[in-house]
């Protein structure tokens, strides 16, 4: 039995497993889930826009998010740890200081969205 209670057994996917870590969390099922499998560039960074090598390889780690909308103006993060807990956060908002833990990155991204969608709807 994992952090959530759940017995399930193993999920076959990492995008199954998002599916059901949200649903266990949430109460309700995600509207979207993304998968994506880890990269790895064995020969240089930053050199394929400059004329040089580059060899880019997929790995077989995946990661995968799962997601809703929110009508509150609120949103949440969490992790699936290997050790199968789940962590989150729900930073204040999107403009919240960076805290250096691992909810920095999605932070981020999540800020880089909400300015593309506001761009998008400014151009519209």
């Amino acid at each position: 039995m994992n952090a959530l209670g759940s017995t399930a057994a193993a999920d076959t996917t990492p995008a199954e497993r998002a599916v059901r870590v949200f649903t266990e969390h949430h109460g309700s099922s995600p509207e979207v889930v993304w998968s994506a499998p880890g990269r790895v560039n064995l020969i240089g960074e930053h050199t394929d826009y400059n004329d040089g090598f580059v060899l880019p390889c997929a790995l077989p780690h995946r990661t995968a998010v799962a997601t809703r909308e929110r009508t509150d103006g609120c949103f949440s993060l969490g992790t699936l740890e290997a050790d199968g807990h789940l962590r989150t956060a729900s930073p204040p908002s999107l403009d919240a200081s960076p805290t250096g833990d691992w909810t920095t990155y999605p932070l981020g991204v999540a800020r880089a969205l909400n300015a593309v969608v506001l761009l998008c709807l400014l151009v519209l």
